[in-house]
């Protein structure tokens, strides 16, 4: 053999090691999940059984995922990290093992999608070019996926999903018919997001699969991640359609709420398995490892969950709070007027006649307030409907949304790591507000409307809110007048300016306290050095403090476990103008 023979075989040698250690097995111990989504057997819909398979390239029915090419991949192993960033060349997680990125999933459904394919196809290429992992996951129209009474909708069951103690196991309720066009929704996504320069790739199947639990004879979706995961690694956008296959092997569209639910599910009990087997991995072992190891990937190798975003598409409007219609009918007003977003100021000019948009959801301060409101309402104006259906372009039809949205953020929260946020967006913004929202997670508004402060539709309504939390201000022996709420002027008129999105989070309780005897002092003094970086002088402090609550009042607004406060306070003897200290 010559020398240029010799060169030529350790070239070939040399990529084709190359080539093994750019192929990526199946990750280990990824469930195929029963999340124990329990589903009634009579709510499924009979769905037909579609191929899928990426055209120009051969159908093998013993592969699982169709492999990125190999021209590809070693382009890929060729780039630099950076290169992820560029327009040309998206993320590829095969080589981003040295740190973990957290995930973006959303929710659209097939209308959505459908009346703004292109703009939704390019937000998502441009997520998909920053190198976020992203999800998606198209279900079935909202008229399809709420609980039915007989033969109109909705009355909602918001104790419809019940979490137990593991935190995985759902009941699941419902599920209706779905339109023949939501099998070409989930292509055509993909090819918009692929002429804006993204790669994606459908599943109208083989995601979700329904079972039968022999002992309790119910059945429940299970979810088969693999193809997600391997779609992810090779630097794919999966998009998931909410079909399944039952157990009499038809495929049939799932409720898209559950069908959501148990994707996040299956997905953060993957991580946390696959983090806790990789952590038994000893020293002793670990070269017996070493290998296998150094040639395999798991989920929890590139993702975490502590920044979790859930992104939800709505047609055109915002989130708005409950508030009654005034209208002699629910027909007569488009829905498009409830938080809408004036198109010629990009959501940043005047709306008139709109209900509030909601700029910032704190889940465990205000959720049960809202969704026993938007129960309340939906419940009161379905039952002036005669049992006849409610109009999708009608306003009642946009409140509904809101409450789904807003039952369905509260659940797939509960189930991720605090820091996680949830965001409610149209799917008409523009991809430089999106990607905002995103990024930043922060509220696009000064939030200063709490939902039990909102009436726009009594404009005669001069609302008066002591801020003593019921004592009322006492200086000289004469009564004064309870202080305005600082917007209070702001609520009564119509709202100027409408927020981009809403906000969800967790978030902290968040409880006043009208009563020394009431705080926890050893926290409070804690917080009042920590936040000013100098030593209380505790004893003087709060005997200041007792004094105000026994002739003016106060009030103590605490955060969560004295995570922050406001002391609100007026001391006898000062000028009015001057009286009110934070």
């Amino acid at each position: 053999m010559n020398k240029k023979e010799a060169g030529n075989l350790l070239s070939k040698i040399q990529l084709q090691n190359n080539f093994e250690d750019s192929n990526l097995s199946q990750p280990e111990n990824l469930m195929l999940m029963k999340d124990s989504v329990s589903i009634e057997n009579n709510l499924l819909h009979d769905y037909p059984n579609p191929e899928f398979h990426i055209p120009n390239q051969p159908i093998d029915p013993t592969e699982r995922f169709n492999d990125v090419p190999i021209s590809d991949q070693n382009a890929f192993l060729n780039k630099k990290i950076s290169d992820g960033l560029s327009k040309s060349t998206p993320m590829n997680f095969q080589s981003l093992s040295s740190f973990k990125i957290s995930p973006i999933f959303i929710y659209a459904t097939h209308s959505d999608i459908s009346e703004d394919i292109d703009n939704v196809g390019r937000t998502i290429a441009y997520i998909h070019r920053l190198g976020i992992p992203c999800i998606i996951c198209v279900a079935p129209d909202l008229s399809k996926t709420l609980d039915f009474d007989g033969k109109r909708f909705p009355f909602l069951n918001f104790s419809s999903v019940k979490v137990f103690i593991d935190g995985l196991s759902f009941l699941c309720t419902n599920i209706k018919n779905s339109s023949p066009f939501e099998l070409d929704s989930c292509y055509d996504l993909s090819v918009a997001i692929e002429n804006k320069g993204g790669k994606a790739l459908s599943f109208n199947q083989g995601i979700f699969n329904v079972l039968i639990d022999p002992e309790t004879n119910k059945n429940y979706i299970s979810v088969d991640l693999l193809k997600v995961i391997s779609a992810l690694e090779k630097g794919i956008v999966p998009i998931i359609n909410t079909v399944g296959l039952c157990p009499d092997s038809r495929y049939r569209t799932i409720n898209g709420k559950f069908s959501f639910l148990s994707l996040i599910s299956a997905v953060n009990r993957s991580i946390k398995s696959n983090t806790f087997n990789s952590a038994s991995h000893t020293k002793d072992n670990y070269d017996l490892y070493q290998k296998k190891i150094s040639r395999k990937f798991s989920i929890c190798d590139f993702i975490n969950l502590d920044d979790t975003r859930l992104i939800f598409l709505k047609n055109k409007s915002l989130m708005a709070y409950p508030t009654p219609l005034q209208h002699t009918s629910i027909d007569d007003v488009d829905v498009n007027t409830i938080g809408k977003l004036d198109e010629k100021t990009n959501g940043n000019g005047p709306i008139q006649d709109s209900n509030p948009a909601i700029s910032f959801i704190n889940l465990k301060d205000e959720y049960n307030q809202l969704s026993t409101s938007f129960k309340s309402l939906i419940d009161a104006e379905t039952s002036k409907l005669d049992g006849s259906d409610i109009d999708p372009n009608s306003p009642m039809y946009g409140i509904v949304e809101d409450a789904f949205y807003l039952n369905l953020s509260n659940e797939c929260l509960s189930t991720l790591p605090s820091t996680s946020a949830a965001i409610v967006i149209p799917a008409s913004s523009q991809p430089s507000k999106f990607i905002k929202s995103i990024l930043t997670a922060k509220p696009s508004q000064l939030y200063l409307q709490p939902p039990k402060l909102v009436s726009p539709k009594r404009p005669d309504l001069n609302f008066k809110i002591n801020v003593f939390g019921g004592f009322e201000p006492n200086i000289g022996g004469q009564n004064v007048p309870q202080a305005p709420l600082a917007s209070s002027d702001f609520i009564s008129k119509p709202r100027q300016y409408s927020p981009s999105y809403t906000l969800i989070r967790s978030g902290f309780t968040v409880n006043v306290y009208n009563k020394v005897q009431d705080l926890n002092l050893t926290k409070l003094k804690s917080l009042i050095e920590s936040s000013f970086n100098r030593k209380l002088m505790d004893t003087i402090y709060f005997d200041r403090l007792e004094k105000i609550q026994n002739s003016s009042g106060f009030s103590v607004i605490i955060v969560g476990d004295y995570l922050g406060a406001a002391i609100v306070s007026l001391e006898p003897g000062m000028p009015k103008s001057d009286g009110m200290l934070l």
